[in-house]
């Protein structure tokens, strides 16, 4: 697939998790489509958490609903969150109170999001994921690059 203009330069990987699976499979079809997300698509929220304890490091987003039966969207959020504490997670739903959207982001979820997703919305994402991907890589640059430093001052203070 080209690169389209504006978006990110390398394949983010992102979680769909909704038990709705029509509603999954067109939310995993957007990203992919519109954004070149390498997509993996969930309808049961246990069998994503268990993916995602193993696999953790390689997922940039994750996308979930807040009304499962198998398991509802906060408790899924609480885990995901001790699972790795960094992971960026959207709630999605049909119903976008202000409860629901305090409970999301007091949980740590970065949005809520109404649903069904919109192409708009879905364009949106792309900007806050990749700006935090890029702030995550320069954070982890300069703190390889300061324990050099540091290594290399401790060096000069044993020759003295």
């Amino acid at each position: 697939m080209a690169q389209k203009e504006g978006l990110p330069a390398g394949r983010l990987s992102a979680m769909v998790i909704d038990e709705d699976k029509c509603h999954a499979d067109s939310t995993s079809y957007m990203l992919s489509a519109e954004l070149n997300f390498s997509v993996t698509v969930f309808t049961s929220p246990i069998k994503a958490l268990d993916f995602l304890q193993n696999h953790a490091e390689g997922v940039d987003l994750v996308l979930a609903d807040v009304h499962m039966e198998e398991m509802n969207g906060f408790d899924f959020l609480k885990v995901a969150r001790e699972l790795h504490k960094s992971i960026q997670v959207i709630m999605m739903s049909t119903e976008t109170t202000m409860y629901t959207m305090k409970r999301c982001v007091k949980l740590g979820a970065q949005f809520l999001v109404n649903k069904p997703l919109d192409a708009g919305t879905i364009k949106n994402l792309w900007q806050y994921v990749d700006l935090k991907v890029l702030r995550m890589e320069k954070i982890k640059d300069l703190l390889q690059g300061g324990v050099v430093i540091i290594y290399q001052f401790i060096l000069q203070l044993k020759k003295i």
